[in-house]
């Protein structure tokens, strides 16, 4: 079958307009590489000039660097330090802590109980030893309850033996009131 272009020239336009395109591609493909080049060229030297103009920017921050060494050690040593310090003040408060505890456990036996051991934590007081009689225990445990420390108790008794564990946290130590 026939073609028939109804459009006259329409193949001639088509024709130009490819080889204008070629054209175009060609001094593309001519153009870019150099482009590119100088681009990459002009870059390099940029980067070549800010090196050379940080050179002596970064010898100072070298300089400054060496300088603040010994106040970054004395910074470190200084917490080392604090810490140290906050490590033996709660020594020392858990020592006036103890103190006080026996004194309390010294004063406040109306007699009939025997404490075996006890030892005392950061949070917890742990006694054992024997009563004579429940109703002992009960007495000493009611006198216990008066001191400013004893909080939260909770015993265990075997027979004559017992285990007493109380808390005794800040809020309810010697010397502190809310």
């Amino acid at each position: 079958m026939a073609q028939i272009n109804f459009v006259p020239g329409r193949g001639r336009r088509a024709r130009q307009r490819r080889r204008r395109l070629a054209a175009a591609l060609a001094l593309v493909l001519l153009c870019a590489p150099p482009v590119f080049l100088a681009a990459e060229n002009y870059l390099a030297g940029e980067n070549r000039r800010l090196r050379e103009h940080n050179a002596p920017l970064r010898e100072m921050a070298r300089a400054l660097d060496e300088k603040l060494a010994p106040v970054r050690k004395a910074r470190r040593q200084s917490l080392v330090l604090r810490k140290n310090l906050t490590v033996l003040q709660n020594l020392q408060r858990a020592a006036a802590l103890r103190a006080q505890l026996l004194r309390d456990l010294a004063n406040r036996n109306p007699g009939g109980v025997s404490c075996a051991s006890l030892s005392v934590d950061a949070e917890f007081m742990r006694i054992s030893g024997a009563a004579r009689s429940g109703e002992a225990l009960a007495a000493w445990l009611a006198q216990l309850g008066e001191a400013a420390w004893f909080g939260e108790p909770l015993l265990k008794k075997e027979g004559r033996g017992f285990t007493l564990s109380v808390r005794h946290t800040a809020h309810n130590a010697p010397g502190k009131t809310e």
